[in-house]
């Protein structure tokens, strides 16, 4: 598995301390509808529904194109196949017992990041860009964990957040809840730093999203033809360490190493200081507790619990119904409170701390 964005709910309203990135996705769905012909709020939901397939999707191929000539797409709560985010439905015991096993690489943002060094040359460029991408609430919570002065460059620091806190730190937090609902979950982190060679055009992308799929899927070859990188024996037996703990987990529903990889166990759940991690490397390590990531994972989630306890992606001072997810933030009667937290006119014990 790998780690997704939040998923957006179609019929959310954001908020005025919604960050950048979150206005963005609403943005967005509103450009899809409008190209599909759907542009009229009072009839926008109606018409999406009775839209043609082929419609809405030429509606979402006309969307402008990612840096890397992508095409954007995240997850939607749709009330059916996914009724709230996923990880609030696997805490929720969504996964019925299945095991999972999920990851990351050491440098998930640097596909995304290309020429940050030459715009975040200065702390206080680097405070502004988190502000925009985040919000202030979170750049607050955020800022000490990561300041400027603890990294190479400003740029580096903002690219390392990015990493943590959208993909790596999230990760984690995946498996815990997989495990709170009553599955097994085992994490792993690939951090083999390639050899790009002289001829290599990127060689700042480092260990790059995706890198991990070369050596699951054996294509780790082409790697030299696709960025450049000197292939070698370290990236033979890498590949196969990973398709023999791939195998085992499919045959199995366990992952088979060396040295042998532990599962996703906190002492309590959310506990990110006492689980351990695979990495992935030309020598594999099994690291645990705050040797993974510095520390920095473990030490953002006690932030990331008061900032959004609930997972739903609304902070707290902007969420509705503080205690219970409800991406959608719906609010029928307009008193306030969210319909999760709303029964009958009566708060639920759950809102009383917002």
């Amino acid at each position: 598995m790998r780690q997704c964005a939040p998923a957006h709910a179609p019929g959310g309203k954001p908020g005025a301390e919604r960050s950048a990135l979150r206005r963005h996705h609403y943005e967005r769905g509103d450009q899809v509808a409008a190209n599909a012909g759907c542009s009229e709020d009072a009839t926008k939901l109606e018409c999406l529904r009775h839209a043609s397939a082929s419609s809405l999707v030429q509606a979402y191929a006309a969307l402008p194109r990612a840096g890397d000539n992508e095409q954007p797409a995240n997850p939607a709560i749709d009330g059916y196949v996914l009724t709230e985010q996923p990880v609030v439905m696997l805490r929720q015991g969504a996964a019925g017992g299945r095991a999972l096993m999920t990851g990351t690489v050491a440098n998930e943002s640097t596909w995304f990041s290309r020429g940050w060094e030459s715009l975040i040359r200065t702390p206080a460029t680097y405070e502004t860009f988190l502000r925009l991408a985040a919000g202030n609430t979170r750049a607050d919570a955020l800022l000490p964990l990561y300041p400027a002065a603890s990294f190479v460059t400003p740029a580096e620091a903002f690219r390392t957040l990015i990493d943590d806190a959208t993909s790596i730190c999230p990760t984690l937090d995946t498996a815990d809840a997989a495990y709170a609902g009553g599955s097994p979950a085992w994490v792993y982190h690939l951090t083999i730093s390639p050899v790009y060679g002289p001829g290599a055009t990127q060689p700042g992308l480092r260990t790059f999203h995706g890198l991990d799929l070369y050596y699951v899927f054996g294509t780790y070859p082409r790697l030299g033809t696709d960025y450049g990188i000197v292939v070698g024996p370290n990236d033979a037996a890498l590949s196969a360490s990973m398709q023999n703990a791939w195998g085992a987990f499919v045959r199995t529903g366990v992952p088979s190493t060396t040295p042998a990889w532990p599962a996703y166990e906190p002492a309590t759940t959310g506990d990110l200081a006492s689980v351990s991690v695979l990495q992935f490397d030309a020598s594999n390590q099994v690291v645990s507790g705050t040797a993974f990531r510095s520390g920095r994972c473990a030490a953002f989630f006690p932030v990331a619990n008061t900032l959004d306890a609930d997972r739903d992606g609304a902070t707290y001072e902007e969420d509705n119904c503080p205690g219970i997810a409800n991406t959608d933030q719906a609010d029928a009667d307009s008193d306030g409170v969210g319909d999760a937290c709303d029964i009958g006119g009566q708060r639920r014990a759950a809102h009383l701390h917002h």
